[in-house]
This record gives structure tokens, C-alpha cells and sequence, in this order.
């Protein structure tokens, strides 16, 4: 997936923190768990490295404070070729609901980002990737997809997949997943699944803190 701010937009899952967001050493603590995740390691080691970094959006009723303290402790130069600013400022708009377009209630936001290609790979692309290989990276698709987190290309992908029809496309789990993305391909109505992660989503909008993997 990709932050961009000029391209369409995807949906994400917002996950609560594990604490309360009193001080700035919470919202730190909460940012190198994340990072540790992304790095896919057991130990912190910051919120940053040379391949991307953690960012953060502030909400309206957050202390001015704590973004103030997030941008002195935030390495600037994490955000070069990100879509990050140098204070450490996600620089994507403000997540809104699915079901009816409105802004979601929340603190503050979370999210990783990771350097880009220098030229963003097309659907095809991205496809023929999955296909030929055979060390089940295509997971990371396929999870994506079965949890909600969705981009744009995820239907132009299956097509492209579909057409190579890798050896591991015939896992019944991954036939049920082209089902899905059949059904919820653009220009379809919402489907129930769709209609059950949105009321996942507005379950959460009155957590303090939330991280989104995207």
C-alpha cells in the first residue's frame, strides 16, 4: 500500500494502543512498538531507519504540546522521500468513514511509511511479482485483503493473478478471496463483510490513540 496524497484513496484498520496517552513518553512508547512490528524484530530500536519511519497526524483536541514534543524528538531526516515533513507530520488528509464520508473522532494517528520505488510498479506489475514467486509473500496481499485494508488496484491485481493463475492460486482460501474481490469490485454496492468492518471501525472511534498499517 501507499501514502500519497494524490492518489485515490485506500481503507485502513485503525487499531487502539495498549495505553492511555498522558505524556509524550506514552505516545513514544506506542510509536517504537509500531516501528518494531514494521521491522519485524523483538527489540526497539527508535521509530526510524534508513528504508522509513513511523509519522503521526494530531486530532483538533490534542494538547499542542505533545505534537510540539513529537516534532523536537522526531529525526528530520527520516522524512526525506517520505510522505512525512520534517516535524514528523503524516502528510495525508484526515481518515473519514466509508459508510458516510465523516471525519473519524480520534486523538491522534499512527502510521509506518517506507521509501517508494521511484516508479510506483502498476497493478501488472505487482501481480507478476506475487507469481513468480513461490515463498508465500503472497500473503501479505491476501491477509490484507481478508481484513479490509484495501487499495484501489486490489481488483486489477486479482484480475492480472487470475489470468497468470499461479500453482498456489488453486488454495481453496484463495478462491474464496477472488470471490470477495469479485463482488466487491468498483462500481459494486458495499458488501456484508464490507458492512461488518465498518461497524468494527465505528466501534472504535472513541479510543485515545490509534495506529493504522498502511
Amino acid at each position: 500500500m501507499v501514502l500519497d496524497p494524490e492518489y485515490p484513496g485506500g481503507r485502513a484498520i485503525l487499531v487502539p494502543c495498549k495505553r492511555e496517552l498522558d505524556r509524550f513518553e506514552d505516545l513514544l512508547h506506542e510509536a517504537e512498538a509500531l516501528w518494531m512490528a514494521e521491522r519485524n524484530a523483538e527489540a526497539s530500536a527508535g521509530i526510524s531507519a534508513s528504508w522509513g519511519c513511523v509519522g503521526a497526524l494530531f486530532g483538533p483536541n490534542v494538547p499542542g504540546s505533545l505534537g510540539e514534543e513529537w516534532a523536537v524528538n522526531f529525526p528530520a531526516k527520516a522524512a526525506e522521500h517520505l510522505p512525512i515533513d520534517e516535524r514528523g507530520q503524516l502528510l495525508i488528509d484526515w481518515p473519514t468513514r466509508r459508510s458516510d464520508n465523516t471525519r473519524l473522532d480520534l486523538d491522534v494517528i499512527l502510521a509506518t511509511a517506507t521509501v517508494p520505488e521511484q516508479t510506483r510498479p502498476t497493478a501488472e506489475n505487482i501481480a507478476r511479482a506475487w507469481t513468480d514467486q513461490s515463498n508465500g509473500e503472497e500473503r501479505y496481499f491476501i491477509e490484507n485483503v481478508r481484513h479490509g485494508i484495501r487499495t484501489p488496484d486490489d481488483y486489477a491485481i486479482w484480475c492480472h493473478l487470475e489470468e497468470r493463475h499461479p500453482p498456489w492460486l488453486d488454495q481453496e482460501v484463495h478462491h474464496q478471496l477472488g470471490d470477495h474481490l469479485a463482488r466487491s469490485r468498483p462500481g459494486l454496492p458495499m458488501t456484508a463483510a464490507d458492512s461488518e468492518l465498518e461497524v468494527l471501525r465505528s466501534a472504535m472511534r472513541d479510543v485515545q490513540i490509534s495506529i493504522a498499517d498502511v
